[in-house]
């Protein structure tokens, strides 16, 4: 679910009784109860054939969609349809719903194969090149949809929360943002 200027917009449903998870659906403008009457609609993301999992903002009329499988943007134009759905990257995963935090239109991704920055268009380049092969060789992947991802800001350190030897995420690995730095810490 996001707020999109005046509309509510749902992803990956159920609409009627049926699964919908290409689909983005938003609100009447203003009304956030109506899917039905004026502005209200729906698109379906079947550009690449993975499911919805996350979203986040990228700018005040931006908004980043994370598949299964692809980077897909939705943009703000107004008008009767308030929507344009944009597939930008294929080939780009995420690892689950919580999986993405946004720092100021910039979002940090965890993959099923990668670490990455996600701040619009094209390019989704990789942030992983020290911890990559010790990372994906540690994540328990029976659990990865809970990995997930929090900025401390006080230590100015990206985490990035891992299950590796039970089914709750139990190693962090983290990001000193000041010193590009990564150094591994374990929780129970």
């Amino acid at each position: 679910v996001v707020i999109a200027k005046d509309h509510v917009v749902l992803m990956n449903n159920t609409e009627n009784g049926a699964d919908a998870p290409q689909r983005a659906s938003w609100t009447n403008i203003g009304q956030t109860q109506d899917f039905i009457n004026g502005t209200a609609g729906y698109q379906d993301l079947t550009d690449e054939a993975s499911a919805i999992i996350a979203s986040e903002q990228l700018s005040d009329n931006q908004w980043a969609i994370y598949k299964g499988g692809a980077v897909v943007v939705m943009e703000w134009v107004g008008g009767q349809t308030p929507f344009r759905f944009t597939t930008m990257i294929k080939g780009k995963t995420i690892a689950g719903k919580a999986s993405v935090v946004n720092m100021d239109g910039t979002h940090y991704v965890i993959g099923t194969k990668e670490l990455y920055k996600y701040s619009g268009g094209k390019e989704a380049p990789a942030i992983d090149d020290k911890i990559k092969r010790y990372f994906f060789s540690t994540v328990d992947y029976s659990y990865i949809l809970r990995s997930f991802v929090a900025w401390h800001e006080e230590d100015d350190e990206l985490q990035f929360w891992i299950p590796t030897a039970s089914a709750y995420p139990d190693k962090v690995f983290c990001l000193d943002t000041l010193l590009d730095v990564w150094y591994v810490k374990s929780r129970t």
